[in-house]
């Protein structure tokens, strides 16, 4: 009985909660709209895309008022580029040259797409290396994800144990490329 009421005396703390929350939230957004945007800044500085593509693609521009309708399409336009895996912005006030106003910073992480991908290590023959790289099926500019990694791993060792190699390990090794944002694999058999 005790744990139910206490169970219950949780649920009626949360519901007012419920309707606070918001307000204060969307409080918190306008807290900075219509202030003059001082600064734009990326963390981190090297971005996939330059700085004049950036500033064609921004919706926000410098000494220009803040607005979260701008902020919203910065965001969508970014990810429309598909260099980006995840966005985040942040406003903070910032005073410069006797100026009142915000820094803009744009949390970015990038998007890494498939590169060269290798068979290395103990490969006995058959299978050559060729059939154990093409067994991965990744494929040069597919997203990365380490799921399909394990997935090309657990293909390889399908082919190994098929050939009657069933002691095969395989050890994934990645060489990112910032340049491309391209990320090499060499699924190296041990």
């Amino acid at each position: 009985m005790r744990i139910v009421r206490l169970t219950l005396a949780r649920y009626f703390c949360a519901i007012p909660l419920l309707f606070f929350s918001p307000a204060v939230l969307f409080g918190q957004a306008q807290k900075y709209e219509g202030k003059q945007i001082l600064a734009i800044q990326f963390d981190p500085k090297e971005q996939p895309l330059d700085a004049s593509e950036l500033h064609d693609i921004l919706p926000l521009k410098k000494d220009q008022p803040l607005r979260m309708a701008d902020v919203r399409a910065s965001i969508e336009r970014l990810f429309a580029s598909g260099r980006y895996a995840d966005i985040q912005v942040d406003a903070e006030p910032y005073s410069q040259g006797g100026k009142d106003g915000v820094i803009v910073r744009f949390l970015t992480k990038n998007s890494w797409f498939i590169g060269a991908v290798t068979a290395t290590g103990r490969i006995n023959s058959p299978p050559r290396a060729g059939q154990l790289e093409n067994s991965s099926g990744l494929d040069l500019g597919q997203p990365f994800n380490q799921a399909n990694v394990q997935e090309a791993a657990t293909s390889q060792k399908r082919l190994m144990e098929s050939n009657g190699l069933f002691l095969s390990q395989i050890a994934p090794s990645f060489t990112y490329e910032q340049a491309h944002q391209q990320i090499d694999l060499s699924l190296i058999h041990i």
